[in-house]
C-alpha cells in the first residue's frame, strides 16, 4: 500500500490537507485510490482497464471549494479526468457531490444516484440553504447523463445486521470488478433521503476466478459508507467558515438536525452486521468495522440499553444492587461473544499475529468523537483490555486463544 500526503499550500489557497492512499482491490486487477481530506468530504477512485484503455469510476467527488486542488491531484496520481466513465454520488450534500458537475463536464461521465436524488436536483433552495451551500448549484447536474437508480426488478437486498439494504440498479461491473450499490433503509429521521452505499466483495469477481487456491477473508470486503457510517464527523476549514455565514441554532436544526438520531437503525445494523470489513467513510480515515465492538465491548451506555433504559439514563443505575446480576449477565454474554468472534477469525484463516494486530487496531480506532462518544470509546477500550486479560488465563479456552490474548495485550501496551 502506497501512502502519499499532499502538502497544503495555506489557508488562502483553498486547499485542504489530503492523504492519498493507493491499494489493489483483493481478487481484482482494479486499483483503488483513496483521497482522505482533512476538511470537506473524502472521495474514492476505482481504476481498471476496458479494452486496453484505463478507465475510472468515482465514489463521491469532494467539495467544490477544492476544485483546483482536485483537478491537479487527479492526474498526479494517474487519473485523467477524460477517462472517468462513472461518478457515483453517496448523497446530495455539496461536500460529497460538489465537483460532479465539473468532472462530468470534462469527461462525459454518467452520474449514478439514488432515485430520490432527483428531488434535490429539482428543489428550489431557501435563503438559509443558499447561504450554507454557497455557489454550489446541484440543479446543474441535470444537464449531464444522470441515472436515477431504482431497486432491482427482483427487489433483491443485502441483509446486514438484520436490516435489508436494497440493491439499486444492476451490479456495477468495472473491468471484471463487480460492486453492489445499496440503498440506505428508509427512516423517520434521515441524513438525506437519497443515501447510497457501495459494497465491494472479491467473492465471485471475474478476476477472482483466475486466482486458484485464493481464500478471501472478511476484511477483504470494503464498504464505501458516505456519511452513514463515520468514526469522525466533517471538519470545516477556516476558508469555509469565512465564506459561509454560520446558521443560527434554529437554522442548523432545520438544515442538519441531530446526526445521532438520523438513520439510527441503519447505523446500528452496519455496526452489528460484519465480522470484519474495511470501511471507507465520507469523512476521516479508513477504519475496521466489526461486530465485536457492538456485541463484546460494552460501554456503560450499552449496558443501560441492555437493561431497557435509555442510553442517556444516569450511569449510577448500573451500581444498583438489584441490577447487579443483570449487569453481570450482560458482561458475561459479551465475553462469550468475544471468544466466539475471535474463534471465527481463526476459522476464517487469520493467523494469531494478525488477530492480535486487528485487536490493536480496533483499540487504537476507538477514540475521539463528541464528549459522550469519546467516553463510550474509552470504556470500550477498557473492556477490550478486561476481556483479553480474562481470556489470557481462561483454562476453558484453547492455548492458542490464551496466547493470542497475551500477544494482543502486549500490542495494546505499545499504544499511547
Amino acid at each position: 500500500m502506497l501512502n502519499q500526503r499532499d502538502n497544503p499550500a495555506g489557508e488562502d489557497s483553498l486547499e485542504s490537507p489530503c492523504e492519498v492512499v493507493k491499494e489493489k482491490l483483493k481478487g481484482s486487477e482494479a486499483i483503488l485510490t483513496n483521497f482522505y481530506f482533512t476538511f470537506g468530504g473524502n472521495f474514492y477512485v476505482i481504476s481498471y482497464n476496458v479494452e486496453g484503455r484505463k478507465r475510472h469510476t468515482l465514489f463521491d467527488t469532494g467539495d467544490r471549494q477544492y476544485r483546483g486542488q482536485v483537478q491537479r491531484m487527479l492526474p498526479e496520481h494517474g487519473i485523467e479526468v477524460a477517462d472517468i466513465e462513472n461518478i457515483i454520488v453517496s448523497h446530495s450534500h455539496p461536500d460529497h457531490c460538489g465537483l460532479a458537475d465539473d468532472l462530468a463536464s470534462k469527461s462525459g461521465a454518467k452520474i449514478l444516484v439514488h432515485q430520490n436524488f432527483k428531488k434535490a436536483v429539482e428543489k428550489k433552495r431557501g435563503k438559509e440553504e443558499k447561504e450554507w451551500w454557497g455557489d454550489f448549484k446541484i440543479s446543474e447536474l441535470a444537464k449531464h447523463s444522470v441515472e436515477y437508480l431504482s431497486p432491482r426488478e427482483d427487489n433483491s437486498a443485502q441483509m446486514i445486521g438484520g436490516l435489508e439494504f436494497v440493491k439499486m440498479g444492476p451490479p456495477l461491473v468495472l473491468g471484471g470488478t463487480c460492486l453492489d450499490i445499496l440503498s440506505c433503509p428508509e427512516a423517520e429521521s434521515t441524513h438525506t433521503i437519497d443515501q447510497i452505499l457501495l459494497h465491494y466483495s472479491p467473492q465471485g469477481n471475474l478476476a477472482s476466478e483466475n486466482e486458484e487456491g485464493t481464500e478471501f477473508r472478511t476484511d477483504d470486503d470494503i464498504i464505501f459508507s458516505g456519511d452513514l457510517w463515520l468514526m469522525v464527523g466533517p471538519k470545516f476549514s477556516p476558508n469555509f467558515r469565512r465564506r459561509h455565514r454560520r446558521p443560527s441554532s434554529a437554522q442548523r436544526s432545520k438544515l442538519m438536525r441531530n446526526h445521532r438520531e438520523q438513520d439510527s437503525a441503519a447505523k446500528d445494523a452496519l455496526k452489528k452486521g460484519f465480522s470484519l470489513i474495511k470501511v471507507k467513510p465520507g469523512h476521516g480515515g479508513e477504519f475496521i468495522g466489526s461486530r465485536i465492538i457492538a456485541f463484546s465491548l460494552l460501554a456503560d451506555r450499552d449496558l443501560l440499553l441492555g437493561l431497557n433504559y435509555s442510553r442517556n439514563a444516569n450511569r449510577s443505575l448500573l451500581k444498583r444492587k438489584d441490577l447487579t446480576i443483570r449487569v453481570t449477565d450482560l458482561q458475561e454474554s459479551a465475553y462469550q461473544s468475544f471468544v466466539e468472534e475471535l474463534t471465527g477469525w481463526f476459522e476464517n484463516g487469520y493467523a494469531a499475529e494478525e488477530v492480535a494486530a486487528l485487536l490493536a487496531r480496533i483499540y487504537r480506532e476507538q477514540c475521539g468523537g463528541n464528549k459522550a462518544t469519546e467516553q463510550d470509546r474509552e470504556e470500550r477500550r477498557i473492556r477490550l483490555g478486561i476481556n483479553l486479560t480474562r481470556l489470557k488465563d481462561d483454562e476453558n479456552q484453547s492455548p492458542g486463544l490464551n496466547q493470542t490474548a497475551d500477544d494482543a495485550l502486549t500490542e495494546l501496551d505499545k499504544i499511547v
